[in-house]
């Protein structure tokens, strides 16, 4: 595991290689491996469910925030991670700010 001082004061980074992706991950960037993905698509179904609730939440951010990072723990309950491609092709799990990003940016989808 690789570490290093993250954007906010007090918290690191770090980068956990996985070998391989399992059928839970949440792969994160473009094109036709990410869209078929299952894990991908158990998360695009997961969003597609609660978003309803999300849109009700008004403009409150922190409300928005905190249901980003249930739709997050809901992940890594069912054993799910939040993978991404290094430069070298390999696979590693991203922060969990990262992945409430990739959350919320979802749940804002059309």
């Amino acid at each position: 595991m690789k570490c290093h001082e993250g954007s906010r004061p007090g918290r690191k980074r770090c980068k956990h290689t996985a070998t391989k992706p399992n059928d839970s991950d949440v792969l994160c960037g473009r094109g036709g491996l990410t869209n078929y993905h299952p894990g991908n698509i158990r998360f695009r179904e997961l969003v597609g469910e609660e978003k309803s609730r999300y849109v009700g939440l008004g403009n409150s951010k922190k409300e928005k925030t905190y249901f980003s990072e249930h739709i997050l723990r809901t992940v890594h309950n069912y054993g799910g991670r939040f993978l991404k491609k290094d430069k070298a092709g390999k696979w590693f799990v991203v922060d969990n700010d990262v992945a409430r990003k990739k959350c919320s940016q979802a749940l804002r989808e059309k």
